[in-house]
């Protein structure tokens, strides 16, 4: 047994009564589970012997039932503990096995193109994501509890199948309500039935917005051919979601059209008019165009703009129709066919669970597929694309990665600009086929680089370094979230609310330690309201943040506490000390080891005494910041501009001018360029 793991779940345990015990008895709360059904099924437990409860939240206090403080023979373990290896790694031959069966099942509907390069992001939203989220977490339970038995309260995880399979060969066993998988007749009724449905659903949807984006259509019809010379680069955006677009214009696009650089964009989606609305992705404000591109609006009637994501006239939306129900019926022949169940060796999925997410894959993704790819090949015509580089501010889901397949097919080079930082979530959904990568920080390219796709390491917009706080008689402490985000819901609840509460927690502790502080709280702009609403009911001295920048609250502040996401590398250049709130699972991922030990923590216990000796010290030390942000960026700790690393790596145009930072950089040979060291330019960075 790996010493690691031994040392990571011990790290991560606790004994509420106190008695230190090795339970062969081990209950599996998955991370859609409610850890309420876990604490009763192993207080049941406990008369058979000492039971090891593993779940999110498990050691946290204000999580348990009153019951917990009171029982010798229990264990508490938080499940990310179980995350040790790599997720890359762990889910190598995982990921092969779907690229497979997408291939096979969706064979054909790009006309030879590789439909799995156009699927795989949203199989993996539909339904394949808790596959890839259960494989470190099965192995790790299997390998730290080989001879228990395991209790899984939630039939549907989709670790089961490989938890009992590693477990077959070391004499432990899998307790669990297994659902019974439908007969193929049945599995043919209700397949059949649901794929009809949803691909009424699917023609119905691309009509209905084939109409609402005809104001875009007849502005892109308008805009004339320039017949002076192509752009030096293009650029794929999201037409009506400012947010999406922000890390690509301010980074790339601004500095470039201020530099004279000639631009040309690609929609990638948002064709309807108005503003997206955060609160509700499906609908818009307001009837203005391009409202996705608000801060370059003055240089569009300069730049040449076109779509690649649906049909550009009533004809082509009937061709597209067309082809659409020709191919669904193909593709449902084959899912029937081969049955309710996938049993490809590391993908062991029951379809018959699935069955309308399935259907909405085969018929509403296939169909914006189709319509993706005979948008791209006839903006690939219109525009001369082929031997040009464009750069994707998304590449995931099924129109983008389309796009994304058929313009690699003809020659463009594609590059996948991530929005913001990925941390450790890179596996699966947020997977991209691009020919390269665009990434923030050294730590995401160290793990796209382990799942097999190139890296360009550049492009964060850059901030000054604010300088150090004056003393204050109170200080002024900024807490960052995101654990109750939209995305996150599961039948009403928040699995990840407990670290939210565990963070914010502090609050108290520091009170509790007489530090005297203002305290400001800024959650994700897409967090739960109700949530937000839950912990501030708690929270009486703490004030919501009024402002809509994040800049404008980090110099207000002289402390920053954070949960892991793109704030954290905001945070390092505000000249302020900033703590960041690491769950077990993320622990051993590159984004925790790049920051400095003394500013991590995942007990709010162990992190309060701490910040309140920084704060009574009186000395602001900021070497652990400047420390992260060298490892993060390289070099100096300042980002590259995405354009210089572009034209460092020959993907775009040089113009006339002086070297760009990245060249100087690479001449002097101090280390300080995109790829963390001083060699021939980005270029190493990207071939690795």
């Amino acid at each position: 047994m790996n010493s690691h793991l031994i040392e990571k779940t011990a790290k991560y345990s606790i004994a509420p009564g106190g008695r230190q015990v090795e339970p062969e008895i081990v209950v599996v709360v998955p991370p859609r589970a409610d850890p309420l059904r876990g604490f009763e099924r192993a207080r049941a437990l406990l008369e058979r012997g000492p039971v090891r409860l593993i779940a999110h939240g498990a050691t946290l206090e204000h999580t348990w039932p009153d019951w917990v403080r009171t029982v010798n023979d229990l264990v508490l373990t938080e499940l990310g503990a179980y995350i040790w290896r790599s997720p890359a790694e762990e889910t190598r031959e995982l990921r092969q096995q779907v690229k497979l069966w997408l291939e096979e099942t969706f064979a054909g509907i790009l006309d030879g193109l590789p439909a799995a390069d156009a699927l795989y992001g949203a199989a993996a939203v539909r339904f394949l994501q808790p596959v890839f989220d259960a494989a470190p977490l099965a192995s790790g339970i299997a390998e730290r509890h080989p001879h228990a038995l395991i209790v899984v309260i939630d039939p549907a995880w989709a670790g089961i199948p490989a938890l009992k399979a590693a477990l077959e060969r070391t004499g432990g066993r899998v307790e669990a309500e297994l659902r019974s998988t439908s007969t193929q007749a049945r599995w043919a009724l209700d397949l059949g039935a649901k794929m009809g449905a949803a691909l009424t659903g699917a023609l119905l949807k691309q009509g209905r917005d084939f109409v609402r984006s005809l104001p875009m259509l007849k502005a892109l019809r308008a805009a004339p051919i320039d017949p002076g010379r192509s752009p030096d680069l293009w650029v794929g955006v999201i037409g009506d979601w400012e947010r999406a677009n922000r890390h690509l214009i301010s980074s790339l696009v601004l500095p470039e059209l201020e530099r004279g650089t000639k631009l040309g964009f690609l929609l990638v989606g948002g064709l309807k008019p108005g503003r997206r609305r955060e609160a509700n992705m499906r609908t818009n404000e307001g009837d203005a165009l391009f409202t996705g591109l608000e801060r370059v609006r003055s240089y569009l009637s300069l730049c040449p703009i076109d779509q690649v994501i649906q049909a550009h006239t009533a004809r082509e939306l009937f061709r597209t129709m067309r082809r659409t129900a020709c191919e669904v019926v193909r593709v449902a022949i084959r899912l029937i066919r081969n049955g309710p169940r996938i049993d490809r060796g590391a993908l062991q999925v029951d379809l018959s669970v699935h069955t309308w997410s399935l259907a909405k894959l085969a018929t509403l993704d296939v169909s914006r597929a189709l319509a993706a790819a005979a948008a791209t090949r006839r903006a690939i015509d219109r525009w001369q694309l082929g031997g040009q580089t464009v750069v994707l501010a998304a590449s995931t889901l099924a129109e983008a990665a389309t796009a994304d397949v058929v313009l690699r097919n003809n020659g463009v080079v594609t590059c996948d600009y991530y929005h913001g930082a990925g941390m450790e979530g890179w596996i699966g959904a947020q997977e991209s086929r691009s020919q390269y990568r665009c990434l923030f920080t050294h730590a995401d390219a160290e793990t796209v680089r382990a799942v097999g796709q190139k890296a360009i390491v550049g492009g964060m917009p850059k901030k000054p370094l604010l300088p150090p706080r004056a003393a204050r008689a109170r200080r002024r402490l900024l807490l960052l979230t995101n654990y109750c985000h939209r995305d996150y819901e599961v039948d009403g609840r928040f699995p990840f609310e407990c670290f939210q509460n565990e963070l914010l927690r502090l609050v108290d502790l520091l009170a509790a330690e007489g530090i005297e502080l203002d305290v400001r709280w800024r959650p994700h702009p897409a967090d739960n309201e109700d949530a937000v609403r839950r912990a501030l009911a708690r929270m009486r001295t703490v004030e919501r943040s009024p402002n809509q920048a994040l800049d404008d609250d980090l110099a207000w502040s002289d402390l920053v506490i954070s949960a892991m996401s793109t704030t954290v590398l905001e945070s390092l250049f505000a000249g302020v000390p900033v703590f960041v709130h690491v769950p077990p699972e993320a622990a051993d991922g590159p984004n925790a080891r790049f920051l400095d030990p003394t500013r991590v923590f995942f007990y709010s216990r162990e992190a309060a005494p701490r910040i309140a000796q920084l704060l009574r010290s009186g000395v602001t030390d900021l070497s652990p910041e400047h420390r992260a942000r060298q490892r993060y960026f390289g070099g100096r700790g300042v980002p590259f501009s995405l354009g210089d690393v572009l034209r460092d790596t020959g993907l775009l145009r040089p113009s006339a001018g002086p070297p760009t930072s990245a060249q100087a950089h690479s001449n002097r040979g101090d280390g300080n360029h995109p790829s963390g060291a001083a060699c021939g330019g980005a270029a190493c960075s990207a071939a690795k």
